[in-house]
């Protein structure tokens, strides 16, 4: 018997029937005598339809009422998966992010975690409830809602398998693991048996949508074991994240993916006050910038050169920088433009024009896993 947080993200929850194929896999953990804490998401599409509904009002997403009307996907999941569970005889009971509660500090639309009251939580277990918890969201030390960021119910399960100290902390999703690329970009991309925790945290913060980058951040500093699954397969092993190095599917190079990132816009400025903003971004240099186009409202009158017909296409493995030459040629030598180049202690990025970005990602696919 171990004790388990499971977290069903969008697509897993998506309609009443996937519910029902949750609350399943949910009772036959429990019938091999794990106990279960669960972590869900809103249902696909509703978060940014909560987000379109807002920008009728305000075209900034890191405002108070915006967190209080978009964390209502996460309550209506919550609900029904606990209604489902009832109706196969699963004693489930729902909690939202401020009951538990789940404390992050004031910050709108971006907040971090700060702590998990694990009280309630095993008060429910021990009376046989399985809690059912809306990820995505928790309140701060002002009794204000907030919410954690795109992807924040992985940050929200994570969270909590810490404070529980639970034996590993699931992530349930549309795809059965951790791939060298995006499958549905790369055709032969293959599946990871296991990754490490900085290799994976590269992989989320250059652009891959498995894991939340807070996420693997939180399991890095705890030691939090976590396992990448598909909530559409039975019996599959997924990919374990942290707990050791990574198993590099190339021969010759330490490279362990290649990310993508279409939903980026780069920025020149000379506005010294600009590196005070709270959005995220990354600092190429000291002039340019990468930000997400959820946050360009909130840069939009500052002054410099905008530049949104960019992909960044990112090399993550150990030897990725010492391979620098080799993926500059293998894109020029296929006519890929690079606009920007930078790197991370585990990772190179190539800034490329946006209709390039998916060509150069197969490109350096094939260079290295095919």
């Amino acid at each position: 018997m171990s004790f388990l947080v499971l977290k069903f993200g969008g697509s897993s929850v998506g309609t009443i029937a996937r519910m029902g194929n949750v609350s399943s896999i949910i009772h036959n953990l429990l019938t091999r005598g794990h106990k279960v804490v669960v972590v869900v998401s809103a249902m696909h599409g509703v978060t940014n339809q909560l987000l379109e509904l807002t920008k009728n009002f305000i075209d900034i997403s890191s405002d108070r009422e915006c967190d209080v009307v978009v964390s209502t996907g996460e309550q209506v999941t919550s609900g029904l998966l606990a209604l489902s569970l009832k109706k196969i005889g699963v004693l489930a009971k729902s909690f939202q992010g401020w009951q538990v509660p789940v404390i992050t500090e004031t910050v709108f639309g971006e907040a971090s975690i700060k702590s998990v009251n694990k009280d309630i939580l095993i008060g429910a277990i021990l009376e046989g409830i399985v809690p059912i918890v809306s990820g995505f969201q928790g309140i701060s030390n002002r009794n204000d809602i907030t919410t954690i960021g795109r992807g924040g119910s992985d940050a929200t399960a994570v969270a909590i398998a810490n404070a529980l100290q639970a034996d590993e902390c699931f992530i349930y999703t549309d795809v059965d693991g951790v791939y060298t690329a995006d499958p549905r970009i790369v055709l032969g991309a293959c599946k990871l048996e296991c990754i490490s925790y900085s290799e994976m945290l590269e992989m989320s913060k250059k652009g891959s949508k498995v894991l939340q980058a807070k996420s693997v951040q939180i399991a890095q500093d705890n030691g939090v074991k976590l396992r990448v699954l598909s909530s559409f397969k039975d019996n599959d092993v997924g990919t374990a994240v942290g707990g050791g190095a990574t198993k590099y599917p190339t021969k010759n190079a330490a490279i362990a993916g290649i990310a993508n990132d279409m939903n980026s816009f780069m920025l020149k400025t000379n506005n010294k006050n600009f590196k005070k903003k709270s959005i995220p971004m990354t600092e190429i240099d000291e002039k340019t910038f990468v930000i997400n186009k959820i946050h360009q409202n909130e840069v939009k009158n500052t002054v410099g050169e905008f530049d949104n017909d960019i992909g960044i296409v990112s090399v993550i493995g150990q030897d990725s920088i010492n391979l620098n030459q080799r993926i500059l040629k293998s894109l020029r030598n296929n006519k890929i433009v690079v606009k920007k180049i930078y790197s991370s202690d585990k990772s190179l990025s190539i800034v490329t024009p946006f209709q390039q970005t998916e060509i150069a990602v197969n490109i350096l696919h094939k260079e290295f896993f095919e």
